[in-house]
């Protein structure tokens, strides 16, 4: 076909595979975030979403071109309000705390809308046919990052070579690989699961697919550790299982309706045990064993094989980090604990520390086994006076000091190399083994140079006293930001303190958010931004009337009850398909009430 021919071709929309381009832009689009998230958010910015972003608005405008006009009537009152949203929203930054950030979300803001329309038009005029494209993407997309994040959690080395170029190195501790936010990681994988849900709900295949993607998401929130995404996937699961039932059992005759509830009773069942059985199971990790064994994941905790009864290492929740620790439980010095690094060998450029953070009230010993040019040696690093001054003016031991055992978090950072010239001079440290612990207390964010350990450890055993800690956390650290931000609120309840401006409150300095979606919109864009929202959605049900697109608006609407992801990206890009989706919704009805009324 000549080029002017499939030129002209394109621009008419015949004879051009626009399913395809569609789905590989759609694939474009969600991965951006993936990658900007784990790869070069915390290298250099390169906006790739904001790429993408523009990609997947050019490639549907030219999709859509001459449909557009034609269908947009029906979305008149919808895209009346959001016209009116984002002039307040222009004037609402205006008046906030910084303009810049208020335009930069904005933009996010209309363009994730325009998609919306964009995409919900595409899939109405494009079929079935483009429809299984679209999901056919969106589950590629959610499988890819769910490869990604499992690469990196269970063998970090995969992502290592990417640390070297870290911005700021200093900001991450104890992660595998490269640092990830476990909430931001946890509700981008609620958004996806449930975007990726949805769009396959028209399938006959649903019924495998939605079950394979749900515990998918699950099994990554529970590695990321995001009590809150946990609650938010159940959820979307429960909504999920509701709307399944609206798209095919009401299909069946009257004679197999007794099936609805039933399927519906047996697959909430089916949830709640398969969510149970991956948060207390502890015989669910002989079935990652093999796995784990066949990626080589040799780090990690344990006890010695002739260990006194008694030695117990635990997984628990610290009230003063807010965060899970080791717990080495024991009778003092007579029990041993063992973490092993896997061997990990210097690099050229590595400062060659070791780093960890400590609570012990009781004398302990810490011995760090290291290879040298010379063969294996090994370092102790011990309790005020356990040994004596020879020892430790021998360079064999060093005393960390006379306050390391008052029962407080303490952090220790120790130069091996320099530790190793002491005792032994001219000798060069090739590489780390492990670090043997002879005492009772608790240890955590172990790292040796640009090498991360100890957050993701696969030994590790989640306990019903685990999942108490972590709800009681909930409990503790959300609430408390709940309730400053309703004073926030109630300082100016109309307007708010402007559009992103959240993070730039004094008292809040180290919290970005109010850590509840509807919560942070009434902070920041006050009782005219909620009354905004609410008419939205108010129009939006009332175009659909969809118990599909209810159930869609209130699973969206619930994964955001712990966080918020305004100032991410995965909020706008999940926001277009979960908004695509309703909107798909309201042009089919209006269409088959226009065909019914001629």
């Amino acid at each position: 076909m000549p080029l002017s021919h499939s030129i002209k071709s394109f621009i008419a929309g015949k004879d051009v595979p626009t399913d395809p381009l569609i789905a590989c832009v759609t694939l474009v689009y969600v991965m951006s975030q993936a990658v900007d998230l784990y790869l070069f958010h915390f290298i250099f910015d390169i906006h790739l979403p904001v790429v993408a972003m523009l990609v997947m608005l050019t490639a549907l405008s030219i999709a859509n071109w001459r449909a557009v006009f034609e269908y947009l009537n029906d979305l008149k009152l919808l895209a009346a309000i959001m016209a009116l949203w984002s002039v307040y929203l222009l004037v609402n930054g205006f008046l906030g705390e910084d303009f810049r950030t208020s335009i930069v979300l904005l933009f996010r803001f209309v363009g994730s809308w325009l998609i919306a329309v964009q995409l919900g038009i595409a899939l109405y005029v494009g079929g079935e046919k483009r429809w299984k494209w679209v999901a056919a993407a969106l589950l590629i997309g959610f499988f890819l990052v769910t490869l990604i994040w499992y690469l990196q959690s269970i063998r970090s080395p995969y992502l290592e070579w990417l640390q070297p170029g870290l911005r700021d190195p200093a900001k991450i501790q104890g992660w595998g690989g490269l640092y990830v936010n476990p909430n931001i990681l946890g509700f981008a994988l609620v958004s996806h699961a449930m975007a990726a849900i949805w769009y396959s709900l028209w399938s006959p295949l649903s019924i495998v697919i939605i079950p394979v993607v749900w515990l998918t998401a699950l099994a990554g929130i529970l590695q990321s550790r995001s009590s809150n995404s946990f609650i938010g996937i159940i959820l979307v699961g429960f909504l999920a299982l509701f709307a399944y039932t609206q798209c095919h059992w009401s299909a069946l005759p009257t004679r197999r309706r007794w099936l609805r509830p039933a399927a519906v009773f047996a697959a909430l069942i089916g949830i709640c045990g398969a969510g149970a059985a991956l948060f207390f199971q502890p015989q669910l990790q002989k079935v990652l064993e093999p796995f784990q064994s066949y990626l080589g994941a040799d780090t990690g905790w344990s006890t010695l094989p002739d260990e006194p009864e008694g030695a117990e290492i635990a997984r628990v929740y610290d009230d003063e980090r807010q965060s899970h620790v080791y717990e080495l439980a024991g009778s003092g010095l007579p029990h041993h604990y063992v973490y092993s690094f896997g061997g990990v060998v210097t690099q050229e450029g590595d400062d060659c520390t070791l780093g960890w953070r400590m609570q012990f009230s009781q004398p302990f010993v810490l011995t760090v086994s290291v290879q040298t040019d010379r063969g294996p040696d090994e370092l102790l690093y011990t309790s005020p006076r356990l040994f004596i001054d020879t020892v430790y003016e021998a360079g064999l031991a060093f005393d960390l000091g006379p306050g390391v055992t008052d029962g407080q978090w303490h952090s220790v950072t120790r130069d091996l190399q320099a530790d190793l010239q002491k005792g032994t001079p001219g000798v060069t440290l090739v590489g780390v083994k492990s670090l043997l612990v002879r005492g009772a207390g608790r240890i955590d964010d172990i790292q040796f140079s640009s090498h991360f350990h100890d957050t993701f450890d696969h030994r590790r055993v989640w306990t019903s006293h685990d999942f108490e800690r972590v709800l009681s956390r909930i409990d503790i650290g959300r609430v408390r930001i709940w309730k400053r931000s309703i004073g926030y609120w109630k300082e100016r309840p109309w307007l708010g303190i402007g559009f992103g401006s959240f993070q730039y409150l004094p008292e809040e300095r180290t919290f970005f958010h109010a850590h509840n979606f509807l919560l942070n919109l009434l902070v920041e864009q006050g009782l005219l931004g909620l009354g905004l929202l609410l008419a939205f959605s108010a129009v939006l049900l009332w175009h659909m009337k969809s118990w599909v697109g209810a159930a869609l608006l209130g699973s969206s609407f619930g994964s955001q009850l712990f966080d918020n992801l305004t100032l991410d990206f995965s909020f706008p890009i999940y926001t277009s398909f979960v908004l695509g989706y309703c909107f798909f919704l309201v042009i089919g009805r209006k269409a088959n009430e226009d065909s019914c009324a001629t």
